[in-house]
């Protein structure tokens, strides 16, 4: 009786791991279809989105998120720029571009 209990426990858990898997993938294939991809190229000018976690403490304020606009000194590639800030408002100079983070200008 053991077995079989375990053996039924078992396949159950298989048949909800596929059918997780399965509805990802349908979400995912919907979600990419009104997907517009975004690639910058050296000197275009961008808006920068700042996340609180990329600034020191304290420096962050609700009015601050858009810094720009900016523009790209190196790109590496598809989704990470250098970008040039003016040397007095932050160190960071570095920029993962995730959905969000940039905005082309001009």
């Amino acid at each position: 009786m053991g077995e079989t209990f375990a053996e039924a426990i078992k396949y159950a858990n298989e048949e909800v791991n596929t059918r997780f898997k399965n509805l990802v993938i349908k979400y995912k294939e919907k979600v990419d279809q009104t997907r517009k991809e975004k690639h910058f190229k050296v000197d275009d000018l961008v808006l920068a989105y700042l996340r609180k976690e990329r600034l020191p403490k304290g420096q962050y304020h609700k009015l601050m998120k858009k810094i720009g606009p900016c523009k790209i000194i190196y790109k590496n590639g598809d989704n990470a720029y250098e970008i040039e800030l003016l040397p007095d408002i932050w160190d960071i100079t570095y920029f993962q571009h995730s959905r969000y983070d940039f905005v082309q200008r001009g």
